[in-house]
């Protein structure tokens, strides 16, 4: 029995109105588990439909509890070192991963380090990406405090042809595009999370040059997924529309003042932005760094700081811009109807701001028809009415109840357990 059931068994028994039975709380444990490792998100709520009455018996926070904890992968058999062509499916594709584990199981979670890869690996070997992960894990002196990942995303779309055709404006009607790219890397992550007992809070992506690209996008496409991001000697042209998405989260941007593939004043503009927007950023700049020399072994000076980095789950203020409607919400918000639904990467369609302070959440949108707020009883009480206010009108005034369907399906698509809210409402965007 871990932690969190243990304590959930003593909340349940106490303090809820219809508390479930010393038998039906590990048969609805049990059932959470298997819908949330189901292969696709019909045969998840079709799980999910077998245990939902339990479900809503529970208290909400109880729930959320119980939610978060079913994410985490326990493996029966810990296979420590490496582990390679591990699978995930992202929409109809089937990419692979590489992992490395620490020597022994741990008691609880552990932080997830995510390389995204690089295309230059396309027809390298499995050793040849074991050598570059353990030249990270080396720097940092992290092997056995850690689950590193680096996924063959890139590698595979190199290979097929795809790759290239990422760039704007010349990507063909229906080739990958920048959110459809992240998205891969974000199911690599939901994937790794159920497999293994990652800790939601402390997931981290970095990169050099390219998969530091990557990384730098993959932060803005999903900016509640991350504790921290690391990009290293990267370009940053892809994100500076896109800055208030990193409000909250840690940016470390290492880069060497003599790399001569990507500019040194580049990053350092880019850290200036954030700073001024208010977003946690460091610049660790080398002095007599060059693209990769000098610089990446700088890790070894970073790592104390960037491990200890905790994402904010539930932050008053959120602001997020995005180029389509893939993953186009951010924390507790999500975007239901954009009013256009192509990928703009020169003119990003949508703006969200959003602050909340109590039972009263205050939302400025723009590209946007409808919203669903995410509730959640760790920052209001859902005992009482909750006022929405979207561009300036009210749209919501009343309780919101709890929907454990609504918070299990939530969770699933992100495959993050910090993901866990137990209420939500869809309101209208007011035209300003």
């Amino acid at each position: 029995m871990n932690v969190a059931f243990a304590c959930v068994v003593a909340l349940v028994t106490q303090s809820t109105p219809k508390p479930l039975s010393s038998t039906e709380l590990p048969k609805f444990v049990a059932g959470l588990d298997a819908a949330m490792r189901a292969p696709n998100e019909k045969q998840a709520l079709a799980a999910f439909a077998r245990v939902e009455a339990l479900a809503e018996r529970l208290d909400p926070m109880d729930f959320e509890v119980l939610l978060r904890d079913a994410v985490p992968g326990r493996p029966k058999k810990w296979k420590p070192g490496f582990t390679h062509g591990l699978e995930f499916t992202s929409g109809d594709t089937k990419f692979r991963y590489s992992i490395h584990l620490p020597k022994k199981a741990p008691q609880g979670l552990l932080p997830l380090v995510v390389d995204p890869g690089h295309i230059s690996f396309a027809k390298k070997t499995d050793a040849e990406c074991e050598a570059v992960m353990t030249t990270w894990l080396g720097l940092t002196g992290a092997t056995d405090d850690v689950i590193y990942v680096r996924t063959r995303v890139f590698d595979q779309l190199e290979v097929a042809g795809d790759y290239a055709t990422y760039c704007e404006p010349q990507r063909p009607k229906g080739k990958p595009d920048h959110d459809w790219m992240a998205t891969a890397l974000l199911d690599c992550i939901a994937d790794a999370s159920r497999r293994f007992p990652v800790d939601p809070d402390r997931v981290v992506i970095h990169g050099i040059s390219m998969s530091a690209y990557w990384a730098w996008y993959a932060a803005a496409f999903a900016p509640d997924r991350f504790a921290a991001v690391v990009p290293v000697g990267s370009r940053t042209w892809h994100v500076r529309k896109l800055l208030p998405s990193y409000l909250a989260t840690n940016v470390f941007v290492l880069h060497g003042e003599k790399d001569e593939v990507c500019a040194f004043d580049e990053a350092r503009e880019t850290v200036a932005e954030l700073k001024q927007l208010g977003a946690p950023a460091t610049l660790v700049n080398v002095q007599d760094g060059e693209h990769v020399k000098n610089t990446f072994p700088r890790w070894a000076s970073l790592w104390t700081d960037v491990a200890a980095c905790v994402r904010k789950s539930d932050p008053k203020t959120i602001a997020r811009v995005g180029h389509s409607a893939e993953r186009s919400g951010a924390f507790w918000l999500d975007v239901e109807r954009l009013q256009q639904r192509a990928y703009s990467v020169g003119a990003p369609p949508i703006e969200l701001k959003a602050t909340r302070d109590g039972n009263s959440i205050s939302i400025e949108a723009k590209g946007v028809e409808s919203l669903r707020v995410l509730l959640s009883p760790r920052f209001v009480d859902l005992a009482r009415p909750v006022t929405i206010t979207v561009n300036g009108a009210k749209v919501h005034d009343g309780k919101v109840p709890f929907d454990s369907k609504a918070a299990f399906r939530a969770v699933w698509r992100r495959g993050d357990g910090g993901a866990a809210y137990a209420a939500s409402v869809v309101v209208a965007v007011p035209k300003r």
